[in-house]
């Protein structure tokens, strides 16, 4: 669903940045902002972000544009953290372009890498390049 807006991105009370409401709602993971602030990995579900203790089910990993909640691409992860409890032997990291408008996506669960890809983006949207796993060895 690239291209998607939500609303912009607010500070809830865990200090994470929350982007729309309800079913829409989009949660960013604070250590995948880029360097110029504009952009992130968020993750969302289908019900919207669970409350309290709860497991979110059906997540998806998203690129987003800070300011107004925009989805630029889907992600190939599905890390979650909802600001009480995260995923268990899960990680997802952004390595940003110093001038924001590439990043390298690498999601790894407890046994194997999820996804090794670079994306680059271009107004609303962004581009994906699969990277070779051969080339981590």
């Amino acid at each position: 669903m690239a291209g998607a807006y939500a609303q912009a991105c607010v500070a809830d009370q865990h200090g994470s940045l929350v982007c729309g409401g309800g079913k829409d709602a989009m949660r960013v993971f604070a250590d995948t902002i880029s360097p110029s602030k504009n952009y992130a990995f968020a993750w969302r579900s289908a019900q919207g972000l669970p409350s309290g203790q709860d497991v979110p089910a059906d997540v998806e990993n998203v690129l987003i544009r800070v300011t107004d909640g925009a989805v630029l691409t889907t992600l190939s992860g599905t890390h979650w953290e909802t600001g009480e409890i995260r995923a268990n032997r899960y990680e997802l990291i952004a390595a940003w372009s110093p001038d924001s408008r590439a990043v390298v996506e690498v999601a790894n669960s407890r046994w194997e890498s999820d996804s090794f890809a670079y994306y680059l983006i271009h107004g609303a949207a962004a581009t994906k390049l699969d990277l070779p796993w051969s080339s981590l060895s």
